[in-house]
Protein backbone atom coordinates (compact mmCIF):
# COMPACT_ATOMS: atom_id res chain seq x y z
CA UNK A 1 0.00 0.00 0.00
CA UNK A 2 2.65 2.71 0.92
CA UNK A 3 4.51 1.62 -2.20
CA UNK A 4 1.15 2.80 -4.22
CA UNK A 5 1.20 6.19 -2.61
CA UNK A 6 4.90 7.00 -3.29
CA UNK A 7 4.06 6.04 -7.12
CA UNK A 8 1.10 8.27 -7.27
CA UNK A 9 3.58 10.69 -5.58
CA UNK A 10 6.04 10.37 -8.39
CA UNK A 11 4.13 10.47 -11.33
CA UNK A 12 1.99 13.54 -9.96
CA UNK A 13 5.90 15.34 -9.21
CA UNK A 14 6.67 14.78 -12.83
CA UNK A 15 3.63 15.74 -14.49
CA UNK A 16 3.71 19.01 -12.54
CA UNK A 17 7.39 19.76 -13.76
CA UNK A 18 6.38 18.80 -17.24
CA UNK A 19 3.65 21.40 -17.32
CA UNK A 20 6.24 23.70 -15.58
CA UNK A 21 8.36 23.11 -18.66
CA UNK A 22 5.87 24.15 -20.81
CA UNK A 23 4.58 26.88 -19.69
CA UNK A 24 6.46 27.92 -16.73
CA UNK A 25 10.14 29.17 -16.76
CA UNK A 26 12.57 27.55 -14.40
CA UNK A 27 12.62 29.79 -12.22
CA UNK A 28 9.36 29.24 -10.72
CA UNK A 29 10.23 25.87 -9.48
CA UNK A 30 12.02 27.89 -6.91
CA UNK A 31 9.29 30.08 -5.53
CA UNK A 32 6.96 26.77 -5.47
CA UNK A 33 6.44 24.84 -2.63
CA UNK A 34 9.29 22.21 -1.80
CA UNK A 35 7.60 19.03 -0.47
CA UNK A 36 9.53 16.97 1.88
CA UNK A 37 12.81 15.17 1.17
CA UNK A 38 12.33 11.72 -0.81
CA UNK A 39 8.71 12.73 -1.29
CA UNK A 40 6.76 14.05 -4.31
CA UNK A 41 4.16 16.55 -4.45
CA UNK A 42 0.94 15.67 -2.33
CA UNK A 43 -2.42 16.25 -4.41
CA UNK A 44 -3.05 18.90 -2.29
CA UNK A 45 0.53 20.85 -3.13
CA UNK A 46 -0.39 20.67 -6.31
CA UNK A 47 -3.67 21.73 -6.38
CA UNK A 48 -1.82 24.50 -4.42
CA UNK A 49 1.03 25.14 -7.09
CA UNK A 50 -1.91 25.26 -9.95
CA UNK A 51 -4.23 27.85 -8.34
CA UNK A 52 -0.90 29.81 -7.57
CA UNK A 53 0.74 30.07 -11.19
CA UNK A 54 -2.95 30.24 -13.32
CA UNK A 55 -5.67 32.72 -13.51
CA UNK A 56 -7.38 34.41 -16.61
CA UNK A 57 -5.61 37.28 -17.90
CA UNK A 58 -8.20 40.30 -18.95
CA UNK A 59 -9.87 40.08 -22.88
CA UNK A 60 -7.54 42.72 -23.76
CA UNK A 61 -4.08 40.59 -23.10
CA UNK A 62 -5.86 37.98 -24.48
CA UNK A 63 -3.38 36.27 -27.83
CA UNK A 64 -3.99 34.17 -30.67
CA UNK A 65 -1.62 31.60 -31.96
CA UNK A 66 -1.50 31.71 -35.97
CA UNK A 67 0.66 29.64 -38.27
CA UNK A 68 0.57 29.66 -42.11
CA UNK A 69 -1.90 32.57 -41.64
CA UNK A 70 -4.44 30.37 -40.37
CA UNK A 71 -6.07 30.88 -36.60
CA UNK A 72 -5.11 27.66 -34.27
CA UNK A 73 -5.76 28.73 -30.66
CA UNK A 74 -6.49 31.83 -28.48
CA UNK A 75 -4.08 32.32 -25.38
CA UNK A 76 -6.55 33.61 -22.53
CA UNK A 77 -4.83 32.17 -19.03
CA UNK A 78 -1.67 33.80 -17.87
CA UNK A 79 0.81 31.26 -16.22
CA UNK A 80 2.89 33.43 -13.73
CA UNK A 81 4.86 35.11 -15.09
CA UNK A 82 3.88 34.39 -18.26
CA UNK A 83 1.50 36.42 -20.57
CA UNK A 84 -0.67 34.79 -22.97
CA UNK A 85 1.67 37.00 -25.77
CA UNK A 86 4.64 35.14 -24.38
CA UNK A 87 2.77 31.99 -24.37
CA UNK A 88 1.59 31.94 -27.91
CA UNK A 89 5.07 33.35 -28.69
CA UNK A 90 6.40 30.37 -27.32
CA UNK A 91 3.91 27.64 -28.91
CA UNK A 92 4.91 29.33 -32.68
CA UNK A 93 8.46 28.85 -31.96
CA UNK A 94 8.68 25.45 -31.16
CA UNK A 95 5.50 24.38 -34.35
CA UNK A 96 7.92 26.63 -36.13
CA UNK A 97 11.19 24.23 -35.58
CA UNK A 98 8.69 21.34 -36.02
CA UNK A 99 8.05 22.27 -39.65
CA UNK A 100 11.40 23.19 -40.33
CA UNK A 101 12.20 19.66 -39.73
CA UNK A 102 9.63 18.22 -41.83
CA UNK A 103 7.32 17.06 -38.58
CA UNK A 104 3.54 17.56 -39.54
CA UNK A 105 2.40 14.77 -37.51
CA UNK A 106 0.39 13.67 -36.24
CA UNK A 107 -1.45 15.83 -33.21
CA UNK A 108 -2.84 14.48 -30.60
CA UNK A 109 -3.59 15.99 -26.76
CA UNK A 110 -2.73 13.95 -23.30
CA UNK A 111 -4.45 15.30 -20.01
CA UNK A 112 -2.18 16.70 -17.57
CA UNK A 113 -3.24 17.93 -14.16
CA UNK A 114 -6.72 18.39 -15.57
CA UNK A 115 -4.99 20.72 -18.58
CA UNK A 116 -4.70 19.28 -22.44
CA UNK A 117 -1.09 19.11 -23.66
CA UNK A 118 -0.87 19.11 -27.35
CA UNK A 119 1.51 17.02 -29.32
CA UNK A 120 2.90 16.81 -32.39
CA UNK A 121 4.54 13.42 -33.24
CA UNK A 122 4.87 12.80 -29.81
CA UNK A 123 6.79 15.96 -28.77
CA UNK A 124 5.10 18.38 -26.98
CA UNK A 125 3.86 21.61 -28.62
CA UNK A 126 1.57 23.86 -25.97
CA UNK A 127 -0.58 23.41 -23.14
CA UNK A 128 -4.26 24.35 -23.09
CA UNK A 129 -5.82 25.11 -18.87
CA UNK A 130 -8.92 25.53 -18.01
CA UNK A 131 -8.90 29.35 -17.77
CA UNK A 132 -7.84 29.20 -21.55
CA UNK A 133 -12.23 28.10 -22.07
CA UNK A 134 -14.06 30.66 -23.18
CA UNK A 135 -16.35 31.23 -20.80
CA UNK A 136 -20.22 29.88 -21.72
CA UNK A 137 -19.14 28.70 -24.64
CA UNK A 138 -17.23 25.42 -24.55
CA UNK A 139 -15.85 23.37 -22.98
CA UNK A 140 -11.88 21.94 -22.43
CA UNK A 141 -12.49 18.64 -24.86
CA UNK A 142 -14.61 20.25 -27.50
CA UNK A 143 -11.44 23.25 -27.18
CA UNK A 144 -9.10 20.62 -27.42
CA UNK A 145 -10.57 18.77 -30.67
CA UNK A 146 -11.16 21.87 -32.49
CA UNK A 147 -7.40 23.24 -31.45
CA UNK A 148 -6.15 19.47 -32.82
CA UNK A 149 -8.22 19.90 -36.30
CA UNK A 150 -7.22 23.50 -36.88
CA UNK A 151 -3.32 22.81 -36.20
CA UNK A 152 -3.35 20.10 -38.32
CA UNK A 153 -4.48 22.38 -41.45
CA UNK A 154 -1.66 24.82 -40.25
CA UNK A 155 1.06 22.33 -39.88
CA UNK A 156 -0.13 20.94 -43.59
CA UNK A 157 -0.42 24.51 -45.15
CA UNK A 158 3.10 25.80 -43.45
CA UNK A 159 4.96 22.04 -44.86
CA UNK A 160 2.84 23.17 -48.75
CA UNK A 161 4.23 26.33 -48.79
CA UNK A 162 7.72 25.32 -48.57
CA UNK A 163 7.12 22.65 -51.45
CA UNK A 164 8.54 24.24 -54.87
CA UNK A 165 6.43 21.80 -56.93
CA UNK A 166 3.08 22.11 -54.67
CA UNK A 167 3.62 26.21 -55.41
CA UNK A 168 4.60 25.96 -59.05
CA UNK A 169 0.97 23.72 -59.33
CA UNK A 170 -0.78 26.42 -57.30
CA UNK A 171 0.51 29.01 -60.22
CA UNK A 172 -0.21 27.15 -63.08
CA UNK A 173 -3.85 26.30 -61.45
CA UNK A 174 -4.16 30.59 -60.93
CA UNK A 175 -2.93 31.12 -64.31
CA UNK A 176 -5.24 29.17 -65.82
CA UNK A 177 -7.75 30.77 -63.87
CA UNK A 178 -7.03 34.13 -65.05
CA UNK A 179 -6.56 33.22 -68.45
CA UNK A 180 -10.50 31.78 -67.88
CA UNK A 181 -11.77 35.08 -66.52
CA UNK A 182 -10.16 36.79 -69.48
CA UNK A 183 -12.12 35.11 -71.64
CA UNK A 184 -15.55 35.26 -69.72
CA UNK A 185 -15.01 38.91 -69.45
CA UNK A 186 -14.53 39.09 -72.89
CA UNK A 187 -17.38 36.74 -73.40
CA UNK A 188 -19.51 39.21 -71.34
CA UNK A 189 -18.40 42.36 -72.99
CA UNK A 190 -19.41 40.59 -76.24
CA UNK A 191 -22.54 39.60 -75.15
CA UNK A 192 -23.10 43.11 -73.48
CA UNK A 193 -22.54 44.86 -77.02
CA UNK A 194 -25.63 42.09 -78.75
CA UNK A 195 -27.66 42.43 -76.10
CA UNK A 196 -27.50 46.03 -75.96
CA UNK A 197 -27.87 46.26 -79.90
CA UNK A 198 -31.19 44.55 -79.84
CA UNK A 199 -32.70 46.05 -76.97
CA UNK A 200 -31.86 49.34 -78.96
CA UNK A 201 -33.81 48.01 -81.95
CA UNK A 202 -36.92 46.65 -79.83
CA UNK A 203 -37.38 49.77 -78.30
CA UNK A 204 -37.33 51.79 -81.34
CA UNK A 205 -39.20 49.54 -83.08
CA UNK A 206 -41.70 49.68 -79.78
CA UNK A 207 -41.55 53.49 -80.41
CA UNK A 208 -42.10 53.84 -84.18
CA UNK A 209 -45.89 52.84 -83.04
CA UNK A 210 -46.19 54.74 -80.81
CA UNK A 211 -48.14 57.65 -82.64
CA UNK A 212 -49.99 60.75 -81.11
CA UNK A 213 -51.49 63.56 -82.44
CA UNK A 214 -54.07 64.11 -85.60
CA UNK A 215 -51.11 64.12 -87.82
CA UNK A 216 -49.68 61.02 -86.12
CA UNK A 217 -46.21 62.22 -85.48
CA UNK A 218 -43.84 59.61 -84.47
CA UNK A 219 -42.64 59.88 -80.86
CA UNK A 220 -39.34 59.11 -80.09
CA UNK A 221 -37.88 59.18 -76.18
CA UNK A 222 -33.76 59.66 -75.90
CA UNK A 223 -34.57 58.67 -72.58
CA UNK A 224 -35.86 55.48 -72.89
CA UNK A 225 -32.91 54.37 -74.84
CA UNK A 226 -30.75 55.88 -71.93
CA UNK A 227 -32.39 53.84 -69.52
CA UNK A 228 -32.02 50.56 -71.32
CA UNK A 229 -28.59 51.36 -72.06
CA UNK A 230 -28.33 51.51 -68.54
CA UNK A 231 -29.82 48.73 -67.01
CA UNK A 232 -27.89 46.66 -69.95
CA UNK A 233 -24.62 48.10 -68.21
CA UNK A 234 -25.92 47.21 -64.75
CA UNK A 235 -26.25 43.86 -65.62
CA UNK A 236 -23.11 43.52 -67.57
CA UNK A 237 -21.14 44.70 -64.60
CA UNK A 238 -22.79 42.95 -61.98
CA UNK A 239 -21.99 40.13 -63.55
CA UNK A 240 -18.13 41.01 -64.46
CA UNK A 241 -18.39 41.98 -60.65
CA UNK A 242 -19.48 37.71 -59.74
CA UNK A 243 -16.68 36.69 -61.62
CA UNK A 244 -14.00 38.40 -60.41
CA UNK A 245 -14.81 37.84 -57.22
CA UNK A 246 -15.33 33.68 -58.02
CA UNK A 247 -11.91 34.05 -59.50
CA UNK A 248 -10.47 35.61 -56.58
CA UNK A 249 -11.44 33.34 -54.53
CA UNK A 250 -10.37 30.48 -56.34
CA UNK A 251 -6.85 31.97 -56.61
CA UNK A 252 -6.57 32.84 -53.15
CA UNK A 253 -7.85 29.38 -52.34
CA UNK A 254 -4.41 27.70 -54.43
CA UNK A 255 -1.83 29.15 -52.34
CA UNK A 256 -1.02 28.18 -48.28
CA UNK A 257 -0.88 31.39 -47.02
CA UNK A 258 -3.96 33.24 -48.86
CA UNK A 259 -5.89 30.27 -49.07
CA UNK A 260 -7.45 31.34 -45.16
CA UNK A 261 -8.71 34.95 -47.22
CA UNK A 262 -9.96 32.51 -50.28
CA UNK A 263 -11.77 30.35 -48.09
CA UNK A 264 -13.65 33.33 -46.12
CA UNK A 265 -14.46 34.99 -49.81
CA UNK A 266 -16.07 31.20 -50.98
CA UNK A 267 -17.54 30.96 -47.66
CA UNK A 268 -19.71 34.24 -47.65
CA UNK A 269 -20.46 34.08 -50.95
CA UNK A 270 -22.01 30.74 -50.41
CA UNK A 271 -22.89 31.68 -47.00
CA UNK A 272 -24.98 34.50 -48.49
CA UNK A 273 -26.28 32.55 -51.61
CA UNK A 274 -27.57 29.82 -48.78
CA UNK A 275 -29.05 32.66 -46.81
CA UNK A 276 -30.89 34.39 -48.76
CA UNK A 277 -32.05 30.77 -50.47
CA UNK A 278 -33.38 29.62 -46.56
CA UNK A 279 -35.00 33.11 -46.26
CA UNK A 280 -36.86 32.85 -49.63
CA UNK A 281 -38.44 29.32 -48.55
CA UNK A 282 -39.29 30.39 -45.30
CA UNK A 283 -40.98 33.42 -46.97
CA UNK A 284 -43.00 31.68 -49.01
CA UNK A 285 -45.96 31.01 -46.47
CA UNK A 286 -45.77 34.83 -45.84
CA UNK A 287 -45.64 35.44 -49.29
CA UNK A 288 -48.63 33.10 -50.36
CA UNK A 289 -51.06 35.08 -48.12
CA UNK A 290 -49.73 38.43 -48.88
CA UNK A 291 -50.27 37.48 -52.63
CA UNK A 292 -53.95 36.36 -51.40
CA UNK A 293 -54.80 39.45 -49.46
CA UNK A 294 -53.55 42.00 -53.33
CA UNK A 295 -55.33 39.50 -55.42
CA UNK A 296 -58.52 40.13 -53.36
CA UNK A 297 -57.91 43.50 -53.48
CA UNK A 298 -57.44 43.75 -57.17
CA UNK A 299 -60.86 41.95 -57.61
CA UNK A 300 -62.54 44.53 -55.35
CA UNK A 301 -60.77 47.07 -57.13
CA UNK A 302 -61.69 45.99 -60.89
CA UNK A 303 -65.18 45.73 -59.54
CA UNK A 304 -65.43 48.91 -58.19
CA UNK A 305 -63.87 50.07 -61.09
CA UNK A 306 -66.54 48.60 -63.60
CA UNK A 307 -69.45 49.84 -60.82
CA UNK A 308 -68.22 53.67 -61.35
CA UNK A 309 -67.14 53.49 -64.98
CA UNK A 310 -71.38 51.93 -65.37
CA UNK A 311 -72.02 55.68 -63.46
CA UNK A 312 -69.87 57.78 -65.36
CA UNK A 313 -70.93 56.40 -68.39
CA UNK A 314 -74.64 56.96 -67.44
CA UNK A 315 -75.39 53.29 -67.30
CA UNK A 316 -76.25 52.75 -63.59
CA UNK A 317 -77.73 56.13 -62.17
CA UNK A 318 -76.47 57.00 -57.96
CA UNK A 319 -77.74 60.53 -57.32
CA UNK A 320 -74.44 60.92 -54.94
CA UNK A 321 -72.29 59.69 -58.00
CA UNK A 322 -73.52 60.66 -60.99
CA UNK A 323 -71.80 63.45 -63.40
CA UNK A 324 -67.86 64.66 -62.62
CA UNK A 325 -68.34 63.01 -59.26
CA UNK A 326 -67.94 59.08 -60.50
CA UNK A 327 -64.28 59.41 -61.69
CA UNK A 328 -62.79 61.25 -58.19
CA UNK A 329 -64.88 58.26 -56.08
CA UNK A 330 -63.38 55.64 -58.16
CA UNK A 331 -60.05 56.80 -57.74
CA UNK A 332 -60.69 57.37 -53.20
CA UNK A 333 -62.35 54.25 -53.01
CA UNK A 334 -59.10 52.37 -55.20
CA UNK A 335 -56.40 54.04 -53.05
CA UNK A 336 -58.25 53.60 -49.44
CA UNK A 337 -58.81 49.58 -50.60
CA UNK A 338 -54.74 49.77 -51.46
CA UNK A 339 -53.58 50.82 -48.83
CA UNK A 340 -55.89 48.74 -46.38
CA UNK A 341 -54.48 45.87 -48.62
CA UNK A 342 -51.26 47.21 -47.41
CA UNK A 343 -51.74 47.48 -44.15
CA UNK A 344 -53.22 43.68 -43.74
CA UNK A 345 -50.25 42.06 -45.76
CA UNK A 346 -47.49 44.27 -44.16
CA UNK A 347 -46.56 41.27 -41.34
CA UNK A 348 -46.55 39.00 -43.67
CA UNK A 349 -44.14 40.39 -46.20
CA UNK A 350 -40.33 38.97 -46.33
CA UNK A 351 -37.94 41.45 -43.68
CA UNK A 352 -41.20 43.07 -42.14
CA UNK A 353 -39.61 42.33 -38.99
CA UNK A 354 -36.49 43.37 -39.41
CA UNK A 355 -34.59 46.29 -38.00
CA UNK A 356 -33.51 47.99 -41.18
CA UNK A 357 -37.12 47.78 -42.32
CA UNK A 358 -38.27 48.69 -39.55
CA UNK A 359 -35.84 51.79 -39.88
CA UNK A 360 -37.20 52.30 -43.30
CA UNK A 361 -40.83 52.83 -42.44
CA UNK A 362 -39.98 54.83 -39.53
CA UNK A 363 -38.05 56.92 -41.83
CA UNK A 364 -41.14 57.19 -44.25
CA UNK A 365 -43.28 58.19 -42.09
CA UNK A 366 -41.21 60.70 -40.75
CA UNK A 367 -40.90 62.13 -44.27
CA UNK A 368 -44.47 61.88 -44.67
CA UNK A 369 -45.53 63.57 -41.68
CA UNK A 370 -43.06 66.53 -41.98
CA UNK A 371 -44.15 67.36 -45.77
CA UNK A 372 -47.93 65.99 -45.87
CA UNK A 373 -49.57 68.86 -44.54
CA UNK A 374 -49.53 71.04 -47.98
CA UNK A 375 -50.28 67.42 -49.95
CA UNK A 376 -53.57 66.83 -47.42
CA UNK A 377 -54.82 70.55 -47.56
CA UNK A 378 -54.62 70.25 -51.87
CA UNK A 379 -56.02 66.68 -50.82
CA UNK A 380 -59.51 68.31 -48.91
CA UNK A 381 -59.48 71.05 -50.93
CA UNK A 382 -59.76 68.91 -54.13
CA UNK A 383 -62.69 66.69 -52.52
CA UNK A 384 -64.32 69.60 -51.82
CA UNK A 385 -64.35 70.78 -55.64
CA UNK A 386 -65.30 67.73 -56.41
CA UNK A 387 -68.38 66.86 -54.49
CA UNK A 388 -69.47 70.78 -54.53
CA UNK A 389 -70.02 70.34 -57.81
CA UNK A 390 -68.33 73.67 -58.87
CA UNK A 391 -67.18 72.62 -61.89
CA UNK A 392 -66.41 69.53 -64.00
CA UNK A 393 -64.13 68.72 -66.96
CA UNK A 394 -65.11 70.24 -69.81
CA UNK A 395 -66.68 73.15 -68.82
CA UNK A 396 -65.92 77.06 -69.16
CA UNK A 397 -65.08 78.99 -66.31
CA UNK A 398 -63.50 81.88 -64.47
CA UNK A 399 -61.47 81.12 -61.27
CA UNK A 400 -59.63 85.06 -60.30
CA UNK A 401 -58.63 86.15 -63.17
CA UNK A 402 -58.37 83.19 -65.37
CA UNK A 403 -60.55 82.42 -67.95
CA UNK A 404 -60.70 78.86 -69.85
CA UNK A 405 -62.27 75.77 -70.19
CA UNK A 406 -61.29 72.96 -67.59
CA UNK A 407 -59.16 70.24 -69.17
CA UNK A 408 -59.19 67.97 -65.70
CA UNK A 409 -59.71 68.10 -62.12
CA UNK A 410 -56.93 66.11 -60.15
CA UNK A 411 -56.74 65.47 -56.06
CA UNK A 412 -54.23 68.25 -55.98
CA UNK A 413 -55.04 70.82 -58.97
CA UNK A 414 -57.13 71.80 -61.63
CA UNK A 415 -55.71 72.54 -65.14
CA UNK A 416 -57.36 75.47 -67.25
CA UNK A 417 -57.49 75.73 -71.24
CA UNK A 418 -57.34 79.73 -72.08
CA UNK A 419 -58.94 80.58 -75.11
CA UNK A 420 -55.09 81.81 -75.67
CA UNK A 421 -54.27 78.34 -75.65
CA UNK A 422 -52.72 78.34 -72.23
CA UNK A 423 -52.75 75.44 -69.80
CA UNK A 424 -53.44 77.04 -66.44
CA UNK A 425 -52.13 74.48 -63.28
CA UNK A 426 -54.03 76.31 -60.10
CA UNK A 427 -53.94 74.50 -56.85
CA UNK A 428 -56.86 73.33 -55.34
CA UNK A 429 -56.66 75.27 -52.26
CA UNK A 430 -56.18 78.41 -54.40
CA UNK A 431 -59.48 77.25 -56.48
CA UNK A 432 -61.36 77.03 -53.01
CA UNK A 433 -59.90 79.96 -51.50
CA UNK A 434 -61.28 82.15 -54.40
CA UNK A 435 -64.66 82.77 -56.51
CA UNK A 436 -65.25 80.63 -59.54
CA UNK A 437 -67.80 81.54 -62.17
CA UNK A 438 -69.09 78.50 -64.24
CA UNK A 439 -70.40 79.89 -67.34
CA UNK A 440 -71.54 76.04 -68.89
CA UNK A 441 -73.75 74.75 -65.93
CA UNK A 442 -76.56 76.91 -67.22
CA UNK A 443 -75.73 77.59 -70.66
CA UNK A 444 -78.80 75.98 -71.67
CA UNK A 445 -80.81 78.42 -69.48
CA UNK A 446 -78.84 80.87 -70.76
CA UNK A 447 -75.94 82.89 -69.55
CA UNK A 448 -75.83 86.45 -69.73
CA UNK A 449 -72.42 88.35 -70.80
CA UNK A 450 -72.23 92.15 -70.26
CA UNK A 451 -70.17 94.46 -72.46
CA UNK A 452 -70.27 98.60 -70.49
CA UNK A 453 -70.08 101.55 -72.14
CA UNK A 454 -70.01 105.15 -70.60
CA UNK A 455 -71.64 108.12 -72.66
CA UNK A 456 -71.78 111.67 -71.67
CA UNK A 457 -74.96 113.26 -70.10
CA UNK A 458 -75.48 115.20 -73.69
CA UNK A 459 -76.10 111.74 -75.45
CA UNK A 460 -80.13 110.46 -75.68
CA UNK A 461 -79.83 107.22 -73.24
CA UNK A 462 -82.54 105.88 -76.12
CA UNK A 463 -79.90 106.81 -78.74
CA UNK A 464 -77.38 104.86 -76.43
CA UNK A 465 -80.00 101.69 -75.75
CA UNK A 466 -81.27 101.49 -79.03
CA UNK A 467 -77.43 101.45 -80.68
CA UNK A 468 -76.57 98.84 -78.23
CA UNK A 469 -79.73 96.98 -79.59
CA UNK A 470 -78.12 97.92 -82.86
CA UNK A 471 -74.90 96.58 -82.36
CA UNK A 472 -76.43 93.13 -80.38
CA UNK A 473 -78.56 92.08 -83.61
CA UNK A 474 -75.07 92.51 -85.55
CA UNK A 475 -73.32 90.07 -84.02
CA UNK A 476 -73.09 86.44 -84.65
CA UNK A 477 -73.06 83.68 -82.16
CA UNK A 478 -75.59 85.52 -79.98
CA UNK A 479 -78.87 84.22 -79.05
CA UNK A 480 -81.91 85.54 -79.43
CA UNK A 481 -84.00 84.34 -76.26
CA UNK A 482 -83.84 85.63 -73.91
CA UNK A 483 -83.13 88.59 -75.75
CA UNK A 484 -80.65 91.21 -75.52
CA UNK A 485 -81.31 94.20 -73.10
CA UNK A 486 -79.42 97.27 -71.87
CA UNK A 487 -79.25 98.45 -67.98
CA UNK A 488 -78.20 101.30 -66.97
CA UNK A 489 -76.11 100.29 -63.81
CA UNK A 490 -74.80 103.72 -62.86
CA UNK A 491 -75.11 107.52 -63.06
CA UNK A 492 -72.04 108.93 -62.42
CA UNK A 493 -70.65 113.05 -61.72
CA UNK A 494 -69.74 113.16 -65.96
CA UNK A 495 -71.69 110.27 -67.64
CA UNK A 496 -73.96 107.35 -67.70
CA UNK A 497 -72.83 103.52 -67.61
CA UNK A 498 -74.50 101.40 -69.79
CA UNK A 499 -74.07 97.84 -69.79
CA UNK A 500 -75.48 95.64 -72.37
CA UNK A 501 -76.67 91.76 -71.46
CA UNK A 502 -76.80 89.35 -74.28
CA UNK A 503 -76.73 85.66 -74.50
CA UNK A 504 -73.81 83.73 -75.87
CA UNK A 505 -74.68 80.69 -77.65
CA UNK A 506 -71.37 78.95 -77.14
CA UNK A 507 -69.54 79.72 -73.46
CA UNK A 508 -66.12 78.32 -74.64
CA UNK A 509 -66.57 81.03 -77.73
CA UNK A 510 -67.43 84.05 -74.90
CA UNK A 511 -64.17 85.79 -75.77
CA UNK A 512 -64.40 86.07 -79.04
CA UNK A 513 -68.07 86.71 -79.50
CA UNK A 514 -67.59 89.75 -77.05
CA UNK A 515 -64.71 90.82 -78.85
CA UNK A 516 -67.30 91.00 -82.10
CA UNK A 517 -69.67 92.68 -80.07
CA UNK A 518 -67.18 95.36 -79.02
CA UNK A 519 -66.57 96.26 -82.49
CA UNK A 520 -70.20 96.53 -83.92
CA UNK A 521 -71.07 98.43 -80.84
CA UNK A 522 -68.18 101.05 -82.02
CA UNK A 523 -69.03 100.70 -85.84
CA UNK A 524 -73.18 101.68 -84.97
CA UNK A 525 -71.49 104.49 -82.68
CA UNK A 526 -69.74 105.80 -85.31
CA UNK A 527 -72.56 105.61 -87.79
CA UNK A 528 -74.93 107.66 -85.60
CA UNK A 529 -72.43 110.36 -84.90
CA UNK A 530 -72.01 109.25 -81.17
CA UNK A 531 -68.81 109.46 -79.32
CA UNK A 532 -68.21 107.24 -76.75
CA UNK A 533 -66.54 108.55 -74.21
CA UNK A 534 -66.54 109.53 -70.37
CA UNK A 535 -65.80 113.43 -70.14
CA UNK A 536 -64.33 114.92 -67.18
CA UNK A 537 -64.58 118.67 -66.75
CA UNK A 538 -62.42 121.10 -65.14
CA UNK A 539 -64.59 124.03 -65.91
CA UNK A 540 -68.22 124.44 -66.22
CA UNK A 541 -68.89 125.57 -69.90
CA UNK A 542 -72.03 127.71 -70.54
CA UNK A 543 -74.19 125.59 -72.61
CA UNK A 544 -76.20 123.06 -70.16
CA UNK A 545 -75.61 119.39 -70.28
CA UNK A 546 -79.26 118.61 -71.09
CA UNK A 547 -80.99 116.95 -73.92
CA UNK A 548 -83.64 118.75 -75.34
CA UNK A 549 -87.16 116.81 -75.60
CA UNK A 550 -86.82 117.21 -79.83
CA UNK A 551 -84.10 114.91 -79.27
CA UNK A 552 -84.72 112.00 -77.01
CA UNK A 553 -85.97 110.22 -80.00
CA UNK A 554 -82.78 110.74 -82.20
CA UNK A 555 -82.24 108.22 -84.62
CA UNK A 556 -82.10 104.63 -84.53
CA UNK A 557 -84.10 105.45 -81.45
CA UNK A 558 -88.13 105.33 -81.89
CA UNK A 559 -91.41 106.74 -80.76
CA UNK A 560 -93.28 104.48 -78.56
CA UNK A 561 -97.01 104.66 -79.20
CA UNK A 562 -99.12 106.53 -77.20
CA UNK A 563 -100.32 103.53 -75.30
CA UNK A 564 -96.75 101.67 -74.23
CA UNK A 565 -96.18 101.72 -71.18
CA UNK A 566 -92.24 101.30 -71.36
CA UNK A 567 -89.87 104.82 -70.82
CA UNK A 568 -91.00 107.64 -73.18
CA UNK A 569 -90.95 111.41 -73.60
Amino acid sequence: MTTLIVGRRVRAAAAVCLLACLSVPSGLLAQAPTPPPGQGPTPQAASALDDRIVHRAPEADHAELSLANRPVFVFRAAIVPRSPRERADGALKRLTALVDENVTGPVSARELLGAAVITVAGRDAFAIVPDDVDEGAEDLRALTAVTIARLETALAEAHESRTPQRLVTAALHALAATVLLALALLAVHRLHRLLTHRAFRVAEAQLARTRVGADGQIVRSPWLLDVVRRVARFLALLTAGFLIYAWLAYTLQQFPVTRPWGEALGGYLVATAKRLAWGAVLSLPGLFTASIIFLCARFVVRLATLLFDAIAQGRLQVAALSGPRALPTRRLVTTLVWLFAVVVAYPYLPGSNTEAFKGVSVFVGLVVSLGSSGIVNQLMSGFMLTYSDALAPGEYVRAGDIEGTVRSLGVLSTKIVTPRNEEVTIPNAVMIGGTTTNYSRRAAEGVMAPAMVTIGYDTPWRQVEALLLLAATRTAGLRPDPPPRVMQTALSDFYAEYTLLVCVDDPTRRVAVLSHLHAAIQDAFNEHGVQIMSPHYESDTAAAKLVPPAQWFASPARRPDAGDAGSGG
